[in-house]
Order: C-alpha cells, then sequence, then structure tokens
C-alpha cells in the first residue's frame, strides 16, 4: 500500500524572488499551509487553509495526519529543509506518511554569497530552536564558523560568551533579515558586536586569525596522553586505564553521562571530547579539584560538561537523567550513590573503578542488589617503561579494577 504524500518545501532566506520553480509550484497547488507566520504572510493565498507554527509541534503532526487523504498540505520551511528544519522531525514522526523534500536556498548560503566566501569548508553550528553547543571547540578548531543564532541566544550574546572566555582574536560578522528589503551586514570584533543589538533573525560569521588551528588531537581522543592535561595534587584516571573505562561506558553521541567523583575531569573530558553530542554532568566534593576540572574544561574548549561541586548523592533535577554512568570515587557512599541513580533513570549502563579490594565488593554487592544485569570485573595492571642509563626498566602501577554492570527496567 503506497503512503499518503506531505510536501515540506524549502522558501530560502524570505525573499520570494529566491524560491525556486518547484517550490512555486509546490505552494500554489496545495490547499493547507502549515508554515511560520512569516512565511504565511509571504505565501498564503485566498482558499487556502493555513496553520502557523510556534510551540504546536504536536498540533502540526495532528493537523498532518487528520487532513492529508483530503487535503494537498505543502509545509514551509525556512532556508533549506535539509538544514536545521522542521523535516528532520516530521521525517521522524510520520511513520505512515512519506515526506516529499523540495529544497530551498538556504540563509547560510545566501549569507555567504553576499560576503562573498565560498562555504564548502565551513564549520556550522546552530542555537535556532536549540542549545548552543560545542561553539568554543568549533572556533578552536576552525578558521570560520558559522552560527544560525535565535531569541534564545542572539549575535550579541555569542559575542559576549566569546569575550567571557577569552577569544578575542576574531572578527565577527552578523547577517540580520538576510534578503529581506531591510537586510543589514555588520562587522567588527567580538567587543564591537557585543555592544550592538541585533535580532533573532541573524547568522553570525566568526573568523578567527590563526595561522594554525588549535585542535588538540588528530585521532580519536581514546586514553589522551596525560601529559595533555592540566594536573595539580588531584587524583586523576590515567591514559591506559581510561582507555578501558571509556570501552566498558559503551557511549552513545547523545549520552547522558554522570561521572561521580569527577577527580581531575580526565574522564569527563574524555567523554564530552568523544561525543560532542553528549552531556557531561560532573559531580566533585574536593575545592581543588573542583577548581581542576574548570581549568581543564576550559583547556579542552569545552562546553557539554556540567560541573556540580557537591558530594553524591546531590540535587540533580536541573538536569536529565542519566543514560551512562561512571564512578570513580563514593566516600563511602556507595549503597546510598547507587540507589540515587536508580531514582533518576531504571535505564542505564554504568561502569565502576576501583583500587581497593573493599571497594570491589561493595561495587558487586550494590551492583547486585540493585538488579543490575550483565556485571563484568575486568584487573587492568599496568607497567610502563622507564629509562635507566642507556636501558629501560618496567615500573609497575596498582592494578585496578573495572566494574561494569548494566540496570534494565521497564520502559512504560
Amino acid at each position: 500500500m503506497n503512503k499518503s504524500t506531505v510536501d515540506v518545501v524549502g522558501v530560502g532566506p524570505g525573499n520570494p524572488a529566491l524560491l525556486t520553480e518547484l517550490a512555486k509550484q509546490k505552494i500554489a497547488e496545495a490547499t493547507y499551509l502549515i508554515g511560520g507566520t512569516r512565511h504565511l504572510e509571504l505565501f498564503l493565498k485566498e482558499g487556502q487553509k493555513s496553520l502557523a507554527i510556534k510551540s504546536n509541534l504536536k498540533e502540526v503532526l495532528q493537523t498532518i495526519s487528520d487532513n492529508n487523504a483530503n487535503e494537498k498540505i505543502c509545509v514551509l520551511a525556512s532556508g533549506d529543509p535539509g538544514l536545521y528544519s522542521i523535516a528532520t522531525y516530521l521525517v521522524k514522526k510520520l511513520e505512515d506518511i512519506a515526506v516529499n523534500i523540495v529544497p530551498g536556498i538556504s540563509a547560510y548560503q545566501y549569507f555567504c554569497s553576499q560576503l562573498g566566501i565560498p562555504w564548502h569548508d565551513i564549520k556550522i553550528n546552530s542555537a535556532h530552536g536549540r542549545e548552543l553547543k560545542n561553539l568554543y571547540r568549533d572556533v578552536a578548531e576552525h578558521n570560520r564558523v558559522i552560527a544560525f543564532t535565535g531569541s534564545n541566544c542572539l549575535p550579541q550574546v555569542i559575542a559576549q560568551m566569546l569575550i567571557d572566555r577569552g577569544i578575542d582574536n576574531v572578527t565577527l560578522t552578523v547577517g540580520e533579515n538576510l534578503s529581506y528589503p531591510d537586510q543589514r551586514i555588520v562587522t567588527g570584533t567580538a567587543q564591537e558586536i557585543a555592544k550592538l543589538e541585533f535580532l533573532s533573525l541573524s547568522m553570525l560569521l566568526i573568523e578567527s586569525h590563526r595561522e594554525t588551528k588549535e585542535k588538540l588531537f588528530d585521532h580519536y581522543p581514546i586514553g589522551i596522553g596525560d601529559e595533555h592535561y592540566l594536573r595539580a595534587k588531584v587524583p586523576m584516571t590515567k591514559s591506559e586505564i581510561r582507555a578501558v573505562t571509556m570501552s566498558k561506558l559503551q557511549l552513545t553521541d547523545e549520552a547522558v553521562i554522570y561521572d561521580v567523583g569527577g577527580g581531575s575531569g580526565s574522564v569527563s573530558v574524555e567523554c564530552a571530547l568523544l561525543c560532542r553530542g553528549s552531556r557531561v554532568v560532573t559531580i566533585e566534593r574536593k575545592p581543588e579539584a573542583v577548581e581542576l576540572i574548570k581549568q581543564n574544561i576550559a583547556h579542552f574548549n569545552l562546553e557539554n560538561i556540567d560541573l556540580i561541586s557537591g558530594l553524591a548523592p546531590c540535587d540533580v533535577s536541573n538536569y536529565p537523567a542519566p543514560s551512562h554512568v561512571f564512578i570513580g570515587g563514593t566516600a563511602g557512599n556507595m549503597n546510598s550513590i547507587i540507589d540515587w541513580l536508580k531514582e533518576k533513570s531504571n535505564q542505564f549502563r554504568i561502569v565502576i573503578n576501583a583500587v581497593t579490594v573493599e571497594t570491589v565488593y561493595e561495587a558487586i554487592k550494590a551492583l547486585q542488589a540493585g538488579g543490575f544485569s550483565d556485571l563484568d570485573i575486568t584487573q587492568v595492571a599496568v607497567s610502563k617503561g622507564r629509562k635507566v642509563g642507556p636501558k629501560h626498566l618496567m615500573e609497575a602501577h596498582n592494578p585496578i579494577y573495572i566494574i561494569s554492570a548494566n540496570l534494565v527496567g521497564d520502559t512504560e
């Protein structure tokens, strides 16, 4: 049985003159238009039904499902539907309806064309209807970054964020109301842009003035060398142990990771670097360690780590439930921490690192009592070469126990 079809049409940056011929045809043939208020003002014709997209995505889905059999529905998407648009959401949610995507000229392409620069090698970030992620890291690793801004993160706000982070060797260019008669393009330093006012319908180009990029690694950051971290008199999960720990965590890109007993922050940093879409919640009770974690977060240009200064269990009501947990220290609260984690989520992967056999016993008992499955215990004993005169000797480190398990609860 063939699925019914809904058209998602890219309407370009705003000026109707930039519509493709196919987009014009689909809009003209439609009996029901769904789109943002400004798009409906531009394209809605007499006799066409309409629904304005605001914060009502469930209503949009229901409208399409209820009317698609009898109406020719066209969803108007800003710019190009393949770039940060409602099309992704509709394809995922409309299981019984085929989504026909009609590409358009994106604001990103239009902005670059106005500046006379190519756009094939620019890193894209977006705060349009979403949280801005990995901006500092993108700026550190790429000579040009374009950000889709939004009401939650205006160009002047991003400029101030860069200033606060000490990133001042950049030139910023803002494109406001692109393709409209009141289009405005302004170039300046971060300090200059931060003092100006811009609307949410804007794009921001960040150009770094460096001969070389500041990318820390040319390889996947698994078991990062200890020398790359800022160090102090704070315990640190060493490189080789960290590599096995990361393997046992089995992370996913959108993981929510709780790091209990953050220490120097080395595991948190590695999780955040490896999975750009992840969110790491790091809990550490010692003030000197908290300060060191802050320094390492800044050192690695990370924004997807939230640091809590305190002793677990603690209040994490402002954070999403964990999909993965790493425990590097419990301060003797193993049982209460496991119970607390289970209150937050009934499904997550957990890895516990232990030095003493007493901690291993506590961890195993707590996991067994908590209903965890797939219990795995690994001992890792690392020896490192040390040069003695013209020869090398192997120097043994304390063995580390790495305990992993899964909690698989009811999904209802």
